[in-house]
């Protein structure tokens, strides 16, 4: 049945076979000839129907038909992605590994300056952490843990931003998986031409909590370490200008 509701009708993208098969068709109606298509539901009661079977199974032996392209390149596509995946599941003391554990890709952001900052912090690789490296600077030094600051040790481990944690997602226990499956939060939350990307992350705030959390203090990117400033509150006022 599925064969036939194929045939029903031409798809620019449907398989080889029956693209050939509707070439052919088309030949024999030009011609004269009036093709009438008849779907059997059941072989039940039908005399001689093995006998018609093994004939056409038969003289499917004598006839030598070519794969088309797009199975081949589907066929190999599927092998190579398995082949990738296999390399990459052994790769588990790869930094890496755990942000992305498929080789599968990432949609992309519509707007492109935050998806730049995504990838910089799925990679580690920021200004604020690496920036010493290029400027020969002092390696940043978290002051409360005594330790170097990396954006893991920022999102996840330091307690010094716990308050953080829980303003944007409702825990102050959370781990780089739950960053990574907050995908398509974030791509919810992108902010539309006029809005601060920081007013839409505050938009994910709980009412429940934010009724009674206190302004929490927001990191600032600089060269040295980062300074903690106060956010602006509701009775604020923001006046943004055009460079």
């Amino acid at each position: 049945m599925s064969a036939l509701e194929t045939l029903s009708h031409y798809d620019s993208r449907m398989h080889p076979t029956a693209m050939r098969i509707l070439f052919t068709l088309r030949l024999l109606q030009d011609g004269g000839y009036n093709i009438l298509f008849c779907w059997v539901p059941s072989h039940v009661g039908i005399t001689g129907n093995e006998t018609a079977d093994y004939a056409a199974k038969s003289s499917s032996c004598f006839l030598v038909q070519g794969l088309p392209y797009s199975d081949i390149k589907k066929h190999f596509s599927c092998r190579i992605f398995s082949s990738w995946q296999g390399t990459w599941d052994l790769q588990i003391h790869n930094k890496l590994h755990s942000i992305k554990p498929t080789v599968c890709l990432w949609p992309i952001l519509s707007i492109r300056e935050v998806d730049v900052k995504l990838t910089r912090l799925r990679i580690g690789h920021t200004r604020f952490t690496h920036r010493y490296l290029i400027f020969g600077e002092r390696i940043p030094i978290c002051s409360t843990c005594r330790v170097c600051f990396t954006v893991r040790h920022i999102l996840v481990e330091c307690p010094g931003f716990n308050s953080h944690r829980v303003q944007f997602f409702q825990s102050s226990s959370i781990t780089m998986q739950d960053l990574v499956e907050a995908r398509k939060l974030v791509n919810d939350r992108t902010p539309k031409s006029g809005i601060s990307y920081s007013s839409a992350l505050n938009s994910i705030v709980a009412p429940s909590s934010s009724q009674n959390m206190q302004p929490a203090p927001s990191i600032i990117n600089t060269p040295t370490a980062p300074t903690i400033v106060t956010p602006p509150s509701d009775n604020d006022v923001i006046t943004i200008k055009k460079k």
